[in-house]
């Protein structure tokens, strides 16, 4: 997303604005109370204490953190300006998921094209009920934007859990043995875009945690396709 990084230096700057057609209680810890004060003697800081009462979230709060010690670091090399913040919120957060290892797929040692269109088969029916979902989840994550209606995030929980689920078949499916490195690739990724799609759900009243984890969501689902288009030229290599 080519206007991300800008996105999201204008929902750090302008979080002011949020969180005044959004009230809500907010307790700041010491540490955070104690920031605020100090950005207010600062013209260059005041927009970070602006943007820290909009945070809600742990998430949020780290974000912040690595926004504000990015930001400082360019402006001690006498970069101020609105590239600057964008620049410094260029940040990925961090979104904890399950992995697997090799230990975790179950191998055949057949390699033949016949095994390896069964596997497709067999594969094809452990994930039909996300093949058969017709909503893509960013446009069910963007009608809780458009809406605050928070039905749509209990759907886009719905759907991480439907993806492990599918997980959890397709541990069940026995990969010809040299499929074994991309059926990891696609048990890591299933996990990785379940979990961000949790974390967005999680964080969605968190203006800053949500600009940043929708660059985690492109990520998570860029591994999604790239691990699953290997696998379906794997399969049409043996074709060949």
């Amino acid at each position: 997303m080519n206007t991300l990084a800008a996105l999201s230096a204008l929902a750090l700057l302008g979080a002011l604005s949020w969180s005044a057609t959004h009230p809500q209680t907010i307790r700041y810890s010491a540490p955070r109370a104690a920031a605020i004060e100090r950005g207010r003697a600062d013209a260059q800081t005041d927009a970070l204490a602006i943007a820290l009462q909009a945070s809600s979230t742990p998430l949020g709060d780290a974000v912040l953190s690595q926004f504000a010690a990015r930001y400082q670091e360019l402006a001690s090399q006498g970069d101020v300006s609105s590239s600057t913040a964008a620049s410094a919120a260029d940040i990925m957060p961090e979104v904890s998921y399950k992995t697997y290892s090799t230990a975790d797929v179950a191998t055949d040692p057949d390699v033949s094209l016949q095994r390896v269109i069964r596997y497709r088969s067999d594969l094809r029916l452990a994930l039909m009920p996300l093949l058969n979902s017709t909503t893509p989840e960013f446009e069910i994550y963007a009608r809780y934007v458009d809406t605050r209606n928070e039905t749509h995030l209990d759907r886009l929980k719905a759907v991480a859990s439907d993806y492990r689920v599918e997980i959890a078949q397709t541990l069940k499916v026995k990969a010809p043995r040299d499929a074994s490195a991309r059926h990891l690739a696609i048990l890591d990724a299933m996990s990785r875009f379940a979990a961000t799609l949790d974390a967005l759900a999680d964080n969605a009243k968190d203006p800053i945690a949500s600009v940043a984890l929708l660059r985690a969501y492109n990520e998570a689902e860029r591994s999604m396709f790239t691990s699953f288009d290997a696998l379906g030229r794997y399969a049409a290599a043996k074709a060949l």
